[in-house]
């Protein structure tokens, strides 16, 4: 079974539901950036990003020595592990699976939390006293969560931050779909680096900007030791001319990020009501994806159609049933519930 979503190349695929990136697609401006890298691309790559971290000091108003770029973030991820080499890792799941096998690969011990479908997947009070155990030194939280699309709430957030200070447990922290928040900065630790040395936050571009090709993410801590260490673990020139040039424009796409937002929230609750009115049993989300749960075949019923969804059914913490849609287009958004209301006369309870 395929871990990711996005496997298109062994398929006939019209319509890509597996993967959860900007529907309005790669900016103009960035295109044209990513094509003017490749024609650089006779020189090697700027080891150090200087052009891209000038952008991100401006944007993030955060010193670049707080500042890692990498070949996507997944490999931010597996740099993180090897750089922290937790002794036992507490991951808040159902998540990412990108996580485990960072930890795995590392030969990192690790747990899982899971939050509970009958709460909605939203994480409740118990979590504090389970980090209170003393058995953890690294809690991995994604926020929004993948593939649940829920967010921490506020009031648990902060006391699970300060108890993970207070007991030197290092947090991995995913923000790589807030960017699709519409509250953001109510929820962001961008901000709050200052008072948690001990927060890594995580964020890609390929979500927001919808280039999973060019391979460009990105790390931020006030630990600035813990940085050197994930970057002498990363080989020289991992970051591509074309992934740089495009980060670079990328950067200054401010009104793009703000009607994203408009557009995802509207198209999502749109989706949310189609999936209500077919009694597909769903789970609200803050980002660009919605998870719900159907007949155990649909992932090949869609397939039939050319449109692929995003089997999460091996998910650690999830089962046979549960599916992940990305928010795309209306006209594709159409096409694809017109498929699920087949599917549903198709394959009734």
């Amino acid at each position: 079974m395929e871990i990711h979503g996005g496997n298109i190349y062994d398929k006939q695929i019209n319509l890509d539901y597996s993967i959860s990136i900007n529907p309005f697609g790669l900016p103009e401006k960035v295109r044209r950036e990513a094509i003017r890298g490749v024609e650089l691309s006779e020189h090697y790559p700027d080891v150090n990003c200087t052009r891209l971290l000038d952008e991100m000091e401006a944007a993030f108003l955060q010193p670049r020595e707080r500042l890692i770029i990498g070949n996507g973030e997944s490999e931010l991820i597996y740099a993180a592990a090897c750089a922290a080499k937790p002794k036992k890792a507490l991951i808040l799941g159902p998540t990412f699976v990108e996580y485990e096998r960072a930890f795995t690969a590392t030969g990192c011990a690790f747990e899982y939390y899971f939050a509970k479908e009958e709460a909605d997947f939203v994480v409740q009070d118990e979590i504090l006293d389970i980090l209170s155990s003393g058995k953890y030194d690294m809690f991995v939280v994604c926020n929004p969560n993948n593939p649940t699309g829920r967010l921490v709430k506020r009031r648990l957030m902060a006391p699970m931050m300060e108890l993970c200070r207070e007991k030197g447990i290092r947090v991995m922290l995913d923000e790589c779909f807030m960017d699709f928040v519409r509250k953001e900065t109510e929820h962001t630790y961008i901000q709050k680096l200052d008072e948690y040395p001990n927060i890594l936050i995580l964020r890609t571009f390929t979500k927001t900007f919808a280039m999973p090709g060019l391979r460009l993410g990105y790390a931020l801590s006030s630990d600035t030791g813990f940085i050197d260490r994930m970057k002498s673990v990363l080989p020289p020139w991992n970051v591509s001319v074309p992934a740089q040039y495009a980060g670079v424009a990328a950067m200054r796409e401010k009104e793009f990020i703000v009607q994203t937002k408009e557009f995802v929230s509207s198209e999502r609750r749109w989706m949310e009501d189609r999936l209500k009115a077919l009694e597909y049993p769903y789970f609200t989300s803050k980002a660009n994806f919605i998870l719900f749960r159907a007949d155990g075949r649909l992932r090949d019923f869609c397939l039939a159609s050319r449109i692929l969804i995003r089997d999460a059914g091996n998910i650690p913490g999830l089962s046979k049933g549960f599916y992940r849609i990305g928010v795309k287009r209306r006209n594709c958004n159409e096409r694809l519930f017109k498929v699920l209301e087949q599917a549903k006369r198709a394959m009734p309870k």
